[in-house]
């Protein structure tokens, strides 16, 4: 698994491809460029993407001297893109690694022929049964309601705020109401994104249809869990597939070529798919960025009208929205000339600190969420002494712990690494100093933390966050889940003991942020981060796409301000 972090391990991952190619596919004619071109390649899989492209002209490749051409006639030499048996292979004027483009050109090509009229359900789209009085859609959600009765896959595409979800549900409820028999499955990535698409769901079932209970006992699990993933490989696969009529998946940008090999692997031939997502957020950590390939130009006019872009907005969200557009439509200069011109009353501010410590403002507000965090716990605590492990918490108890995971949810403090300057490592050594490396018996009551394991004989999946209840001997671990059997969202309380790997969630990286919600969001962007740039004269406001995705699915996290810190 790759993270974003320019250490020295990167380096020695690079020099080891190398080597291995020098030795597996002995080059007809040496040039110091083959090491580069590695690099570049290595590089970009870093980022979740596969191709290079001799075109590009990000800082990181204009000071390249002899680039592209010197390049190109070095690869062509060294006879590594001869044959059907070589490393790399050239293209529309990229490069790629053989392997991987062959496996996302075999994966488009299977969602492609997805796209064609179908008869399962009824052609007849003129009158769709779900527009009613009682939920009103814009012409664009109507699109994707159509959509899905002329098609087995539909592309939904939007920012934050544009109506994905209650689109979601529309379709859902035209699937059902032309055949209410169907079987119907959520599913993300990862575990807090799938239980924010429940609880979405949940608050646009508020408005009640003849539907609605369908909709709220839909099971709703990680991509992980309805693929069984097992250690070397998933239970289900082209022998064993899922018994599924109809599947959503929501945050698309975080799935990866391997994952989404596998899942239309297991899927029935006649299965529907709607695949949910913003192709502006990050691409996924591991190998091949599938929503950003599915996005480019020359394949969204394939789709044709299975593909559909949300665009009217319906949160207000202020500067956040306006600065996240101006981020991806007109570039990071000009982003940031605006940051330093909002007016005193924006959502959105930009702070400047010295980068010699964690900035005094997240210390302080970190402490003061602690404390909070800490009398909410001991006010549950009591409650939860006879409750014994993994039973779901009592009744009366949901409401307290609803509020106690509501005020976990109003913060996040997001680092684009986990180590370095401003990095998660940092700022946890700094608020829980010795405690950090003594375990998780000794930490504070109240502290959040995150399951790094998949568990789903507890519900859990990679990513969950909790909170720690009661100290020492007596703690306890607190999650809110989706429960297996229940279809539903609740409560489990486990011992420290039974969780595999736990890391504290005081703060995290911006990618195991994505797919979270939250009322505040703060975040650190030192200008060390911009490691990429390799121009001295560049500005240092001027990020490469990378650090566009990661700077804008960082802001978008939030819901009502955001304090984006910098170095001085």
């Amino acid at each position: 698994m790759f993270e974003l972090n320019p250490d020295e391990s990167y380096a020695h991952l690079n020099e080891g491809m190398f080597q291995t190619l020098l030795r597996r596919y002995p080059p007809k004619k040496i040039s110091p460029h083959l090491k580069e071109i590695v690099y570049l390649l290595m590089s970009e899989l870093l980022k979740g993407e596969l191709v290079v492209s001799f075109n590009k002209l990000e800082p990181s490749l204009i000071q390249r001297e002899g680039w592209p051409e010197s390049y190109k006639k070095a690869l062509l030499e060294s006879g590594w893109v001869d044959g059907q048996d070589s490393p790399i292979i050239i293209f529309e004027n990229q490069i790629s690694w053989r392997k991987w483009h062959l496996d996302m050109t075999r994966l488009i090509n299977k969602l492609h022929n997805k796209v064609s009229i179908n008869n399962n359900f009824s052609s007849k789209i003129d009158n769709l049964r779900v527009l009613t009085t009682q939920r009103k859609y814009n012409v664009e959600q109507l699109s994707a309601i159509k959509a899905i009765s002329t098609h087995d896959l539909v592309l939904l595409s939007g920012g934050p705020g544009t109506g994905k979800t209650s689109t979601v549900v529309g379709v859902l409820e035209e699937a059902l109401s032309q055949n209410p028999e169907l079987k119907i499955g959520l599913s993300a990535p990862t575990g807090k994104a799938t239980r924010r698409l429940k609880e979405t769901i949940q608050q646009n079932l508020k408005q009640k249809t003849k539907f609605s209970q369908n909709l709220a006992n839909m099971p709703c699990w990680t991509l992980h869990r309805w693929l069984e993933a097992r250690e070397g490989g998933f239970g289900k696969n082209k022998t064993n597939l899922i018994d599924i009529d109809l599947l959503v998946v929501d945050e698309m940008s975080m799935v990866d070529l391997l994952l989404m090999k596998a899942l239309i692997d297991a899927l029935k031939e006649e299965t529907k798919l709607l695949l949910v997502g913003d192709p502006d957020q990050l691409p996924p950590i591991e190998i091949g960025a599938v929503w950003n390939e599915l996005h480019k130009a020359e394949q969204l006019k394939k789709f044709g009208d299975a593909a559909i872009t949300l665009k009217q907005k319906y949160r207000n969200l202020g500067d956040i929205a306006e600065l996240s557009e101006v981020l991806c439509k007109k570039g990071s200069l000009e982003f940031w000339d605006k940051c330093d011109n909002l007016p005193r009353n924006s959502n959105f501010k930009k702070i400047e600190s010295d980068q010699a410590g964690i900035p005094s403002y997240v210390i302080d507000r970190l402490q003061r969420n602690s404390q909070e965090l800490k009398k909410l716990t001991k006010q549950l605590r009591p409650n939860l002494i006879n409750v014994k492990e993994k039973n779901q918490i009592q009744e009366e108890i949901n409401k307290a712990a609803q509020n106690l995971f509501k005020y976990v949810d109003r913060l996040l403090i997001l680092c684009p690494k986990r180590k370095g300057i401003w990095g998660v490592d940092q700022i946890h050594k700094q608020i829980l100093g010795e405690k950090l490396g003594h375990g998780i018996s000794t930490w504070p009551e109240g502290t959040p933390i995150m399951c790094c394991s998949n568990q789903p004989e507890f519900d859990l999946a990679n990513g969950d966050i909790g909170i720690t209840i009661g100290e020492s001997f007596n703690q306890r671990l607190l999650f809110r889940v989706i429960s297996n059997n229940e279809k539903k969202i609740t409560f489990h309380m486990l011992h420290p003991s039974r969780i595999k790997k736990l890391l504290p969630a005081l703060a995290m990286t911006i990618h195991k942020a994505q797919g979270s919600e939250s009322n505040e969001v703060i975040v650190l962007w030192p200008k060390c981060n911009s490691h990429y740039l390799t121009n001295p004269r560049s500005s240092i406001k001027e990020l490469s796409l990378h650090e566009t995705s990661m700077l804008y699915t960082a802001i978008t996290r939030a819901k009502e301000s955001v304090h984006l810190i910098t170095t001085c």
